[in-house]
């Protein structure tokens, strides 16, 4: 297929969706780097590695630098069964507990060997990590804590899946690397503290090796650390999260209760609703680049309000004046269906994946139909457009969309509205950075 005529259908989902799981090198830092996505497979069934049952051997830890993990030492390939790791953590300096890890030494075998070699060599002790991201991932294991440090033995080669027993979920261990290059691992790992549309694209794109299968409430403190701004996104630790140890221990790993799950999922939190739909009039307190003060903001929502208190439709007071993009063209987008924290669609999650992935097997099939030129650069781009647009109508009339999409300060007023109240989301620059907004609830 020629380069130049390839499109990509473009999803409408959180900021989250659009991270990077990059480890930077000096000259990508910056880089925007991959667009995560998931649908969780059941965690109950068998996996590469996993230990099964409650009769477990006694477990022995392996001295330093003593079995030889580098490519051709000591223990092949088959022996890497034979092992797990233990990570052991502290936050802000308190030891909050360990991390065992279950290695999937036949998926993905060229990863766990590094992964032992680097945790027998004692390279991860004293390491931390350096990015949190409470609804996404945890990621660590850089030796200068920037996200720009190597391994000394270089990169590795990419070993992804599509198998759904690799899928990125909850617990699951995976390998960060730089920029584009899916065969630039070489140290950095992340750890999944979530399972959701957010994962969906990490399928496939990133080597995953491994699975946390015991220490939950370990990995639930490391991805609650609060977290400011790096200056790209908000993410970086406010107290030390760090690797105090990583072990190399001979045997089955300790299994801890299973199914693994996210804990306090679907369980709103605090709110007396656990989902709403609100409309939205937005008045920014700058517009495409052009200033606006608070104050003028809040003269222009105070006017808006008093349309409404005199009869207006907030919705087409939206249709003609709110800020929100692409309200204009669609007021369907001025609604916002939300779920309360903790609260997951996981009909809907599913739903949407499989949406994803039939308008992307149509995006292929149209891309072959162009290159074998059965179909012209013009009706490809006009069958892009129309899938785009085809899956925007989607996520703004079905969608139930999360919490961690929308500022706290929203989320307050929208789920303390009874249904036909209005209320006002007053600008705050830390929880309603946009500016105001004017909600009414429906449902």
């Amino acid at each position: 297929m020629d380069s130049r005529c390839t499109f990509q259908l473009t999803f409408w989902i959180p900021a989250l969706v659009c991270l990077a799981l990059s480890a930077c090198s000096e000259q990508d830092q910056n880089s925007p780097g991959l667009e995560p996505q998931e649908t969780p497979t059941d965690p109950t069934s068998a996996e590469p590695g996993e230990a099964a049952g409650d009769s477990l051997p006694p477990q022995v830890v392996v001295p330093r630098k003593t079995l030889g993990f580098e490519l051709g030492g000591a223990v092949g390939d088959e022996a890497l069964k034979d092992y797990h790791v233990v990570l052991g953590i502290s936050i802000n300096d308190k030891d909050v507990g360990e991390l065992v890890i279950d290695l999937w030494h036949q998926e993905a075998p060229i990863t766990t060997r590094n992964f032992l070699r680097l945790a027998d060599e004692g390279f991860y002790d004293g390491l931390t990590f350096h990015r949190i991201m409470r609804d996404f991932m945890v990621q660590g294991g850089c030796p200068l804590a920037n996200g720009t440090g190597k391994s000394p033995y270089g990169n590795l080669q990419a070993e992804v899946s599509d198998k759904p027993a690799r899928d990125h979920r909850y617990g699951v261990l995976s390998m960060a690397r730089g920029g584009s290059d899916i065969n630039s691992a070489s140290c950095q790992f992340f750890i999944c503290c979530d399972d959701g549309p957010a994962h969906w694209n990490l399928d496939g794109k990133y080597s995953s090796f491994g699975r946390v299968v015991n220490g939950v409430p370990t990995l639930e403190a490391m991805a609650s650390v609060g977290v400011s701004s790096d200056g790209r996104e908000t993410s970086k630790p406010r107290v030390p999260v760090v690797i105090r140890f990583a072990k190399v221990v001979r045997g089955p790993p300790p299994v801890g209760e299973m199914p693994l799950v996210r804990p306090g999922m679907d369980e709103a939190s605090g709110y007396k609703a656990s989902r709403v739909i609100v409309q939205a009039l937005v008045v920014e307190c700058s517009v495409s680049g052009k200033p606006r003060s608070a104050s003028e903001a809040r003269a222009l929502m105070s006017a808006y309000q008093e349309q409404i208190k005199e009869g207006a439709d907030l919705m087409e007071l939206a249709a003609l004046h709110s800020d929100a993009g692409g309200v204009r063209d669609d007021v369907r987008r001025a609604v916002h269906r939300i779920l309360a924290p903790g609260v997951r669609d996981r009909e809907g999650d599913a739903a949407m994946r499989e949406m994803q992935q039939g308008l992307e097997e149509r995006l292929r099939q149209a891309g072959q139909q162009l290159a074998a030129k059965e179909i012209g650069r013009e009706e490809y781009v006009k069958i892009s457009k129309g899938l785009n647009s085809e899956l925007g109508e989607y996520l703004t009339t079905v969608r139930w969309r999360p919490a961690q999409e929308f500022p706290q300060g929203f989320l307050d007023v929208a789920f303390g509205l009874d249904v036909g109240e209005s209320g006002l989301v007053e600008y705050h620059p830390a929880l309603a950075p946009r500016g105001f907004t004017l909600l009414k609830r429906s449902e």
